[in-house]
């Protein structure tokens, strides 16, 4: 099984805020959530690192450009 990120660490991963997240949750082709328990009054957000990679490539995102190059180096 593959690590599930917090917020903050997904945010750090790819250098970009917790606004930016909590945008990409709230459009029509959303940013993948693999636990999501804040409807039922949970506090509980988490990211599975690969399914976020593939949703930046495939959604063509600003941050792409700038994530491939942090795992470049």
């Amino acid at each position: 099984m593959e690590k599930l990120l917090k917020t903050s660490e997904l945010c750090s991963l790819l250098g970009v805020t917790r606004q930016c997240v909590y945008k990409w949750r709230q459009l029509e082709n959303p940013i993948p959530v693999a636990i999501n328990n804040t409807s039922s009054g949970g506090k509980t957000i988490r990211y599975n690192y690969k399914q976020v990679m593939e949703w930046l490539n495939s959604n063509g995102k600003e941050e792409r450009t700038k994530v491939l190059r942090q795992e470049e180096d």
